[in-house]
This record gives C-alpha cells, sequence and structure tokens, in this order.
C-alpha cells in the first residue's frame, strides 16, 4: 500500500471477505494519473487490454502480494449463460483477466426482488441459494452481477448489491456477522475498525456494496467492499 501510494495510485476500497482463508488481504486502487510506475511496479505494464482504471492489491499465501487489473467497459464478448431479456437489462461495468481467467461486470438495470435477481444469477452454477443476511431491498439500479470463466468455462458467479439496497452500517455488521465464526468475524471487524480510523466516511455508508459469490462446485462465500475515506482536511490541504 505504501509503495502504491508513493507511485501516486489512491486506494478507494478495502475488501473483507469470508473464508478469509481465499479472501486474505484486499485493497483495491485508483490507478495513478501518470500509471505507467505504479503498473511497472505491480507487473502490470504490459497488460493485453492496456491501461486499466483500478489495480486490487491482494496477499497470496503462494505468491505474497498479487495485483489484479480491472478494465473499464467490456472488454470481452463471450456470451452469458442467462436469458436474452435478462442479458438486455445489464449494463457493462468493467472487466478483468487474471491469471487466465476472465471476469466480467454488470450493473442490472430496473428493480426486481433480491431473491428473484440471485436465483436468475446462480442458476447456471447452483439451485441452493445461502441465507443473504442483511436481504438487499429492491432498489433501481442497485443490484450488480459478475461472470468468471477460464476458457469459456464458467468458474464463478457473484451477485452484489450497492449501498442504496443495505439497511445502515451497524445494521449491515450485526447481520453480516450472524452466524460467522468466530475468527472470521474478528477479521471483518478489524477491517471496519480499521477503515473507519482513516478519515470521514463518504456517501453517507461504509459499507459500499455486500457480495455472495458461488462457485462450479456449487460452494457460496462472501465479501463486503468497506470504501475507503475521503482524507482528513489537513491531509487534503497539505496535498
Amino acid at each position: 500500500m505504501r509503495i502504491a501510494s508513493d507511485l501516486g495510485a489512491a486506494p478507494f476500497e478495502v475488501i473483507a471477505g469470508t473464508p478469509r482463508s481465499y479472501y486474505g488481504a484486499r485493497v483495491t486502487f485508483l490507478t495513478a494519473l501518470d500509471p505507467q510506475q505504479f503498473l511497472a511496479a505491480f507487473g502490470l505494464d504490459k497488460h493485453p487490454w492496456g491501461v486499466p482504471q483500478w489495480v486490487g492489491l491482494r496477499l497470496s499465501n503462494q505468491a505474497g502480494v498479487v495485483a489484479k487489473a480491472y478494465h473499464s467497459g467490456a472488454m470481452e464478448n463471450s456470451a452469458l449463460p442467462f436469458d436474452l431479456n435478462f442479458i438486455a437489462r445489464l449494463d457493462p461495468i468493467m472487466s478483468s483477466l487474471h491469471d487466465g481467467s476472465v471476469e466480467r461486470y454488470f450493473r442490472f438495470t430496473g428493480t426486481t426482488s433480491w431473491q428473484e435477481f440471485a436465483a436468475t444469477c446462480a442458476a447456471p452454477l447452483s439451485s441452493r441459494l445461502p441465507e443473504f443476511e442483511p436481504a438487499p431491498k429492491p432498489v433501481p439500479s442497485a443490484f450488480c452481477l459478475s461472470v468468471q470463466t477460464h476458457l469459456e468455462a464458467i468458474e464463478a458467479i457473484t451477485v452484489l448489491a450497492d449501498y442504496r439496497a443495505l439497511p445502515d452500517d451497524e445494521s449491515i455488521a450485526r447481520a453480516w456477522t450472524r452466524n460467522m465464526p468466530a475468527e472470521e468475524a474478528d477479521a471483518y471487524q478489524l477491517a471496519y475498525a480499521a477503515i473507519r480510523s482513516c478519515g470521514t466516511r463518504r456517501l453517507g455508508s461504509w459499507h459500499a456494496m455486500l457480495s455472495w459469490t458461488v462457485n462450479h462446485s456449487g460452494e457460496w462465500r462472501k465479501a463486503v467492499s468497506l470504501r475507503f475515506p475521503a482524507p482528513e482536511k489537513e491531509d487534503a490541504a497539505a496535498g
């Protein structure tokens, strides 16, 4: 994080996921205005899609710090595994190419119930849905999804709800950790406390998004995006 910040990249989210053995530590940065040094430092200067808009840094037990590039828009045009009427309501947000896998992210336009949305998205991999706590409310264009593929085979599908469809931060925190193993809850609470200690809350919510992911084996995991705070006034003045 220090290297990225020194090279001009700005952090905007921290990901806290469970099981933490899968997610590890994750921070996403906005690409620096002059990104070449930053991208070279993390091995992304020769990415086949060019300069990304965002870069996620994550800690891997096998490879140490790993960088994942995210590019705005639809960089791949592979068929999606959904009904055409559903696909017509998906607006592309961004794409990533990482370790041989492509992940494409979309925002669902319009309004539907969360259960219906999640069931439709997960259907290619699983008919079983987890208990969504807190359950997102139906708000126009507040639901998103991503589809991760490798050689056209679906590896994972993620459903996401942004802060507009969620309750207040403390209600989220209580519901999110309900029935969670103590060590997993502690890891989330540590990330939540750390992000609040860094500055002033933006857009009225620390929790930017909640996500639930199902993999090709039908197993579910979940993660929260904690919005990185605005800099303190004295820091902004110093800049």
